[in-house]
């Protein structure tokens, strides 16, 4: 079976290798890698061809213009020779294994999706902090470990590393190239609810996340993410029939107060500071960052 690695990139220079390297001591081998740029203005595309040469694998690196990961995706499916499509994002580290689950789950079940977890590395989050600990602790909680298809009430898939047969991709129609975010949900709600897809998950298929953001970036990547779930539900509001729940903007009017008080940037400032990391427990902590983030970006 031949496997089409499709990785969009953007401005990813410094970390582009970093995935080629984990392809490269993959031990399912009979893959391609197709790297979609999205019009990077580094020299992403530089440092590819600088070392392509010394990988095992066939590269097609694609120069696009730039238009959002859904288009970059798009284009890079129409260049795979494979019958089987694994998707990674450039700042990941797939597992050893990690190619070779996703053919064995595809060769069992026929016409299903595959969704893998993005982790942290945490020898690398024990030098960056509290506040990578608190991220890596709540992106782990997101992930339910089940051995059957995921339930409709939960359609998802982790942007940064699932799998699906290419004849499958099309069906559904592609990564909707309105969106530049909140792509993967969609196409997620597209198969299951329209065309009653499956998806599973497999844990044994955990790539590593190299994407360590201050709190200050972590806030504007969230906020940002907001803004595209509010135009997600604004072009498919039937989407809001299924998961309403998951899409709530504005908190009641007994928490909005509450939530004001929170977006100053007093409570931003605080969780830098030695007093905060020292003199707050662990458990205060966290609750702290959950609130902080809530207040200045979904109800922002």
């Amino acid at each position: 079976m031949l496997v089409s690695v499709i990785i969009p990139t953007y401005n990813r220079s410094h970390l582009i290798l970093s995935i080629l390297d984990a392809l490269e001591v993959q031990t399912f081998k009979e893959f391609e890698v197709v790297i979609s740029n999205d019009g990077s203005t580094d020299d992403t595309v530089q440092v590819i061809k600088a070392h392509q040469a010394k990988y095992p694998f066939d590269i097609n690196i694609l120069d696009n213009k730039n238009g959002g990961r859904s288009i970059a995706r798009n284009e890079g499916v129409r260049h795979a020779k494979g019958d089987l499509l694994v998707f990674f994002d450039d700042d990941v580290r797939p597992n050893p294994n990690c190619i070779q689950l996703h053919v064995d789950f595809h060769e069992k079940q026929a016409n299903c999706m595959l969704d893998g977890p993005a982790l942290y590395d945490l020898e690398v989050v024990k030098e960056k902090g509290d506040f990578q600990w608190y991220r890596s602790n709540l992106e782990m909680s997101w992930y339910v470990k089940n051995d059957g298809p995921v339930k409709k009430e939960r359609a998802g898939l982790v942007g940064a590393n699932k799998s699906m047969p290419k004849a499958l991709f099309w069906e559904v129609g592609g990564f909707d190239e309105q969106l530049t975010d909140s792509e993967d949900f969609e196409f997620a709600f597209r198969a299951m609810h329209k065309h009653n897809y499956d998806i599973y998950f497999d844990y044994r298929t955990w790539v590593y996340h190299d994407d360590y953001k201050s709190f200050e970036q972590y806030l504007n990547r969230r906020l940002e993410a907001n803004g595209s779930s509010k135009r997600l539900v604004r072009l498919f509001p039937e989407i809001l029939e299924h998961y309403s729940s998951k899409f709530i903007f504005k908190p009641n009017k007994w928490k909005q107060p509450i939530f004001n008080i929170f977006k100053a940037t007093f409570f931003q400032k605080l969780t830098t500071t030695t007093f905060f990391l020292k003199c707050f427990p662990q458990k205060v902590r966290y609750k702290l960052y959950d609130i902080i983030i809530t207040a200045n970006t979904l109800y922002n």
